[in-house]
């Protein structure tokens, strides 16, 4: 710790309070104090609960007074506060220099954990209902995605060959494959009679 006046002074005398932590460490327990470079007199800290006043066998001029630390019991050492005092002042009264160092940090505190990864998100499952729409062309569709609407209904001649038939042409087919049976079995018929008439005929003539 260091102290340069503004002028050369005489010093009799300096005050040291220690600096200390909560877990009794940075203590400082002994100092030599200098004057310009050279030392003048080596100081005993009793404790670090107030102010220790040590004096100076032969009072000193000088303008640099440096506090050099001794011995400590380790960490964060140094001094609440230092004071220098001119022999014709008491201790008790205003010292020629005061310095006072800053409380030591307190520990930082540690980082906050890191925020949990993002939740996947997940999509409902939709199920839709089974019932359908019978379009005006007589066909019918069914729900879908998305929403579950009706899935639009195909303009008038737009049906391809896979869409459903319209009930117009199924009775279409029905009608014809019932005709087309019909006209198989009435030519069966015609050409068995005409096979029994010829058959009656020849059996007549002999």
């Amino acid at each position: 710790i260091r102290i340069k006046l503004p002028s050369e002074m005489t010093i009799a005398s300096a005050g040291f309070f220690s600096r200390s932590m909560a877990d009794g460490s940075s203590i400082t327990r002994a100092y030599s104090l200098q004057a310009d470079g050279s030392t003048v007199v080596d100081c005993h800290v009793p404790d670090a609960t107030q102010l220790h006043v040590c004096a100076i066998p032969s009072p000193v001029s000088a303008v640099e007074w440096t506090f050099s630390l001794a011995e400590t019991t380790g960490g964060n050492t140094g001094a609440t506060s230092v004071e220098l005092y001119p022999p014709d002042v008491p201790c008790s009264s205003s010292p020629a220099a005061t310095q006072t160092s800053p409380p030591p940090l307190p520990p930082s505190p540690p980082p906050p954990p890191p925020p949990p990864p993002p939740r996947a998100e997940r999509k409902p499952l939709l199920f839709c209902t089974a019932d359908v729409h019978q379009c005006p062309d007589g066909s019918f569709v069914s729900r879908g995605h998305p929403g579950c609407t009706f899935a639009p209904c195909q303009a008038d001649g737009s049906q391809s060959s896979s869409d459903t038939l319209s009930t117009g042409a199924i009775a279409g087919i029905c009608a014809g494959s019932v005709a087309g049976f019909g006209l198989l079995v009435g030519c069966g018929l015609f050409l068995f009679r005409r096979k029994r008439k010829t058959d009656e005929e020849v059996l007549s003539k002999a």
